[in-house]
């Protein structure tokens, strides 16, 4: 899988930036693409991050798996 371009880091450790998340490292590989766990410094949380394979980018049936997928787990209550 081609590396993911980020952003410079702005903490110390940080891998880099992907948008206002810092990056502090990868957590997991899949089928679908990689996640990365990272901080979102305006809600001081822990988030996980996760991004779609470049080669499955390019189809319009996995990018809208990867947007049901998304939807059904930010649907999910704790």
């Amino acid at each position: 899988m081609p590396p993911i371009i980020l952003e410079p880091a702005v903490s110390p450790g940080s891998l880099g930036r992907l948008g206002d998340i810092e990056i502090q490292e990868v957590i997991g590989r899949g089928g679908m693409g990689i996640v990365l766990k990272g901080l979102q410094p305006q809600l001081n949380r822990l988030v996980a991050v996760k991004v779609l394979a470049p080669h499955l980018a390019v189809s319009g049936a996995a990018r809208r798996r990867f947007a049901r997928e998304a939807q059904a787990v930010a649907a999910i209550q704790h």
